[in-house]
């Protein structure tokens, strides 16, 4: 795990290797292990990187990374199937010269080219440059765990994995308006996972894509190189459990290939447990897990937690962090977010990650994706409905219906209006809307509200079918938000975060399942909970609620009037976004104007 920068110059004065540094040195908390900056003999091109060593730990796996005389290479990610990938090369007459998977991934282009993404199990994000074809090729993983993202004036091409590395080249740090209006009124980064970001004149490299640039001509070409198939198979829930477990096997036993602690995170659901009990299957390792409690908080997940400590006898760590107390950190975290979030739980998620770090992990697996591919969240029973409506008829239509009602606490009139608010009046759709972008809309400055609002669309999106709706989360919006927040908060503390239910191969799996072994009778993420059968204690299995780290989320505006917060709310810029008297009662619209506050103010 790493971090990198770039710079490619079509014009102008030669790259100096000052400003490659300048770049890797704000983002040193990347990678604390060691340094490196390269220019080519041309001083056209110009790589830098940030080293936290976690597979062949010597100086021959530092970078840039050179191979056959021929490629250079900057790659932030871990490739978790580069043994087998290695064999394989070998086989076909390939050497090596270190232990690393950065040297494999550069072989493996070599034999491919860019059909090598295809055989990747991992996640990354690497700019590779090719002097005999003169291109530099840059690819991100499949969900968008690893961060890329660039700057093109037509003179310059940069680009770094965290945009404070090209602020620090000289990029120009402003607002996408655009942006900074759908987040105010929604509470999230609408186009996260497009090429937009918060800033304008600042783009990210999409998910699943790769990006060539031709270094003989200002050209940048971007290409799709995976998407899920969403087509469903025929098979059987036995069968469909046993190739779920083999699969999630698999993903865990390569995610603990390394050659520094490795550890888990548990929160008490059941993906996080989950990965805890599969890793036990490796007998070599004592498991360290680490976790947040809120011991008097109505939804505290501590007991849970202990069954699996208890259970596998982990080395167990938790913290139970003061939001109060804590603010100093909450100015950290916007830091290194760089964009804005919307829920403290990114700051429970930051204490756990800083905890394993101070234990001596370097390596952390977690339960992240599980939601998205396995229908995880309620919502999804509504497209689940849906397909159960035009498949099976009505009868079981509303048999499933209120099975979910009974699950899912909720009444089945919610899952029916819901499920049909296509059909139904306005009045009764607005009864589904995650937002209140009146209440919003009335605290915002007229000018800057009425300048966009005419391209905005607050109504929900509604999908005929399951896989439909997990497609939507998993690969165009909602995944790659929470792969963000995970990347920032790791590499805070130079941790690297493995998420084995990301998998390509099982997420390949899961979307070909029946919709009626992802949710059956209510039961969401059912085959997961079957799969768990053994290794998860049954009140972790069969637990209807989903909590994950929620903690007290009210503490920003119970301190509105501090002094901490005064100076940040009134900000004059804000002031531009906001009404001068608008008086927010709502905690999470006062969360959202205090997170575009401290993001005015952050040095970074």
């Amino acid at each position: 795990m790493c971090g990198i920068a770039g710079i490619v110059r079509f014009s102008g004065p030669q790259i100096g290797t000052h400003e490659l540094k300048t770049m890797t040195d704000t983002i040193a908390h990347r990678g604390p292990d060691g340094e490196g900056q390269w220019v080519d003999i041309t001083g056209k091109i110009g790589l830098g990187h940030r080293r936290l060593s976690i597979i062949d730990l010597s100086d021959s796996g530092s970078q840039p990374m050179h191979y056959k005389e021929r490629y250079t290479i900057v790659f932030n990610g871990e490739i978790y199937n580069y043994i087998e990938i290695r064999n394989d090369l070998k086989s076909r007459g390939y050497s090596f010269s270190n232990d690393t998977d950065t040297e494999v991934l550069m072989a493996a282009y070599d034999y491919k080219g860019s059909a090598c993404l295809d055989d990747f199990d991992g996640m990354f994000a690497f700019a590779l440059y090719d002097k005999h074809e003169e291109i530099i090729f840059c690819a991100r993983d499949r969900f968008g765990e690893k961060p890329f993202f660039y700057s093109f004036d037509g003179v310059d091409f940069k680009f770094a994995s965290e945009m404070k590395a090209l602020w620090a080249s000289g990029v120009v740090k402003k607002l996408d308006d655009k942006t900074v209006h759908n987040y105010l009124i929604t509470g999230k980064n609408r186009g996260e996972n497009k090429t937009n970001t918060f800033y304008s004149g600042i783009s990210r490299l999409k998910a699943s894509h790769s990006m060539i640039i031709d270094i003989k001509q200002p050209e940048i070409i971007q290409k799709r190189y995976w998407r899920v198939d969403t087509s469903v198979s025929n098979i059987s829930a036995d069968e469909a459990i046993i190739q779920f477990n083999q699969l999630f096997q698999k993903s865990i036993s390569r995610r603990l290939r390394s050659d520094v602690p490795v550890g888990s995170s548990l929160s008490g659901g059941l993906d996080s447990s989950m990965v805890v009990g599969y890793m036990a299957d490796d007998k070599t390792i004592k498991q360290n897990t680490f976790s947040a409690s809120f011991p008097g908080f109505a939804r505290d997940e501590g007991a849970y937690q202990r069954m699996m400590v208890n259970r596998y006898a982990t080395n167990h760590h938790n913290t139970s962090p003061d939001m109060v107390q804590n603010m100093a950190n909450f100015d950290k975290i916007i830091y290194h977010q760089e964009e804005p979030f919307g829920s403290a739980s990114i700051a429970i998620q930051y204490e756990v990650f800083k905890l394993a770090r101070q234990n001596n992990v370097t390596v952390l697996l977690d339960g992240q994706g599980a939601d998205e591919i396995l229908s995880g969240y309620s919502y999804f029973t509504f497209s689940y409905l849906r397909e159960t409506l035009k498949n099976k008829g009505m009868v079981s239509f509303m048999k499933s219906a209120k099975q979910a009602a009974a699950k899912q606490a909720k009444s089945s009139k919610y899952f029916i209006g819901g499920t049909l608010s296509d059909r139904l009046p306005n009045s009764i759709i607005n009864r589904f809307k995650s937002a209140d972008v009146s209440t919003a809309y009335d605290l915002l400055n007229p000018d800057f509200a009425n300048k966009y609002r005419a391209d905005f669309d607050s109504d929900i999106q509604i999908f005929d079918t399951l896989n439909e709706a997990l497609d939507d989360r998993t690969n165009d919006y909602g995944l790659d938000q929470l792969l963000r927040y995970c990347d920032r908060n790791a590499m805070a503390h130079s941790l690297e975060v493995r998420l084995p239910f990301l998998y390509h191969e099982l997420v390949e799996f899961a979307f070909s399942l029946p919709a009626d072994l992802k949710i059956y009778q209510g039961w969401t993420k059912w085959i997961a909970r079957k799969a768990a059968v053994n290794r998860v204690p049954e009140e972790i299995i069969w637990r209807k609620e989903k909590v994950a780290y929620e903690s007290p989320d009210n503490f920003l505006f119970q301190m509105k009037d501090s002094d901490y917060l005064k100076d940040c709310v009134s900000n004059e810029i804000v002031g531009a976004y906001y009404k001068k008297e608008a008086k927010i009662s709502d905690p999470k619209l006062f969360f959202r104007k205090v997170m575009l506050g401290k993001i005015l103010a952050s040095g970074v």
